[in-house]
């Protein structure tokens, strides 16, 4: 099935904003120290719901899930793979054909907070050869602030967040749609999205953000 990339966005920044609003109203704690496993499993029953998707499994296995996709191409395994590891989750078409693997993170206050982690994505798709069903990788995960001495909590979210894609990602922004930010050529194999989520909590607010790299 071919992948529905913009049903696939929509999905993440949904269920990242959701979860991380319904974390802070049940606890009255900000979404900046909630468990990265809350954000893990809310994506996770998400995703289900979409229609070009028929299972999605947490926690599998990095080896047995490039195995299976038909990923796993000739040569030595690569060191950035860690085969032992696990991809957060792994997605399945509704033909039940491995397309997808996306790791989660919680808030990153860094681009090297999650350079292995994307590292590791990277070479799962470059490794894979054109036979793989593999269409997608992607790294889900949040940024968050409070207000600052000159700028509200909304305006250093925003700057934080478009930062990560212009300076960390080195993509350029396109345009805006439905909140949702987009960086990236049309067309391309990488974006990268963000959306500023209006937090229950009045001086925390936090962005959604999704990287994803396809075929």
């Amino acid at each position: 099935m071919t992948l529905a990339l913009n049903a696939l966005i929509k999905c993440v920044h949904k269920s990242l904003g959701e979860v991380c609003n319904e974390f802070q109203e049940i606890s009255g704690i900000s979404c900046d120290l909630m468990p990265e496993y809350l954000l893990t499993a809310g994506l996770y029953r998400s995703l289900k719901k979409l229609k070009s998707v028929g299972w999605v499994k947490p926690e599998a296995n990095i080896r047995e899930s490039m195995s299976e996709a038909g990923a796993l191409g000739r040569g030595k395994f690569p060191e950035a793979l860690n085969e032992a590891g696990r991809f957060d989750i792994f997605v399945y078409d509704t033909s039940e054909a491995p397309i997808g693997a996306i790791e989660v993170k919680r808030t990153i206050n860094a681009h090297a907070t999650i350079a292995s982690d994307l590292s590791r994505l990277r070479s799962a798709l470059k490794k894979s050869p054109k036979s793989s069903t593999i269409q997608y990788v992607g790294m889900a995960f949040l940024v968050a602030n409070g207000d600052g001495a000159r700028k509200s909590a909304t305006e250093r979210v925003d700057t934080r967040a478009h930062n990560i894609g212009e300076k960390s990602f080195g993509l350029n922004y396109q345009r805006s749609k439905d909140g949702i930010y987009r960086y990236g050529e049309d067309g391309g194999p990488e974006s990268y999205t963000y959306r500023v989520s209006e937090s229950e909590d009045q001086l925390i607010r936090f962005a959604s953000c999704f990287w994803v790299l396809t075929r």
